[in-house]
């Protein structure tokens, strides 16, 4: 349960700064997509940190 609250919550952070990335694009296209890529890569090293420590939770159960 805490588990899907916490993918919840991240999945809506990520879609809010999607939006915000998406606002800044019309005034600086390559800004945005640095910024994007960056948050890309941070949003999948979250994903992969948290995948990590459920299968390490599930494993020691």
């Amino acid at each position: 349960m805490m588990e899907q609250t916490q993918i919840q919550q991240l999945e809506r952070t990520f879609n809010r700064n999607e939006a915000a990335l998406a606002r800044w694009k019309s005034d600086d296209g390559m800004l945005a997509s640095l910024l994007a890529r960056d948050m890309r890569l941070i949003h999948a090293a979250v994903w992969m940190s948290l995948r990590v420590s459920w299968s390490d939770g599930a494993a020691k159960r």
